[in-house]
């Protein structure tokens, strides 16, 4: 979504010829800040996760994939297997 704002504030300015003013440039700053922010933490997030499933092997990274989507359905409560 930031992206997109950034992208419909630069083509108001360079297609229709709009004023650019200081709120224009705040706002179109913190939706690029903001876009990159995201966009660094995804990506962390999928290397830190790689790191993990490489150190730990890929039985434990399925084990732990399964616990996790099993307490997100559940609620935060761990279920036992029946």
């Amino acid at each position: 979504m930031a992206a997109v704002l950034t992208a419909n504030v630069i083509g108001g300015v360079v297609v229709f010829g709009d004023p650019f003013g200081a709120e224009k440039a705040i706002a179109t700053a913190l939706c690029v800040w903001g876009l990159s922010s995201y966009l660094y933490g995804e990506y962390t997030k999928t290397k830190n996760k790689a790191a993990d499933d490489q150190q730990d092997g890929d039985g434990d990274a399925l084990t732990r994939d399964h616990d996790h989507a099993q307490k997100g359905l559940t609620g935060g409560e761990a279920v036992d297997a029946v």
